[in-house]
């Protein structure tokens, strides 16, 4: 039971993950095109906070997923087999 919910929040961190990676690219190809509604300089702005705020969601991920794991496999585990 405890593999198959580490196996789905893995499956699941790793999806959001690639998705951030995936949308952080397409930000960067589009940031050269020409903007339509708004100015360039706005435009130029808002890609590159879009990029750091989908460098931050990986980061927070990739910690998330390192806290989980570190308590279902270290401090979680041992104290629910404690319990029993």
């Amino acid at each position: 039971m405890l593999e198959t919910l580490i196996a789905i929040f893995l499956i699941y961190t790793l999806i959001k993950i690639y998705i951030s990676f995936m949308q952080a690219g397409f930000i960067i190809s589009q940031k050269n095109q020409k903007p339509v509604l708004m100015n360039e300089q706005n435009y130029i702005k808002a890609a590159d906070y879009a990029i750091a705020k989908e460098k931050l969601e990986i980061a927070s991920s990739f910690v998330d997923m390192v806290m989980v794991l570190v308590w279902f496999l270290g401090f979680g585990t041992a104290s629910i087999l404690c319990e029993l």
